[in-house]
């Protein structure tokens, strides 16, 4: 089992995800965060947009790092 450096940054998922950009899913994450919306009523909603002629469901991500952040509090 590798031991942790001291000095390596722990990420957690708020810190990796940038906070100008949106998250587009597909698949398993897509059901994944339909599913948190339906068990948490305070996990953000997803808003449907067109990207390249499809309709999309896009999460912002500011409220989603907000969200995590309160969450591993």
């Amino acid at each position: 089992m590798k031991s942790i450096n001291k000095d390596t940054p722990q990420f957690t998922l708020p810190s990796m995800i940038t906070t100008d950009v949106a998250i587009t899913l597909s698949g398993k994450s897509k059901a994944l965060f339909y599913y948190a919306k339906r068990f948490d009523p305070t996990f953000p909603q997803g808003v449907l947009m067109q990207h390249n002629g499809r309709s999309r469901v896009m999460y912002p991500t500011a409220e989603i790092c907000q969200y995590f952040q309160k969450v591993e509090a």
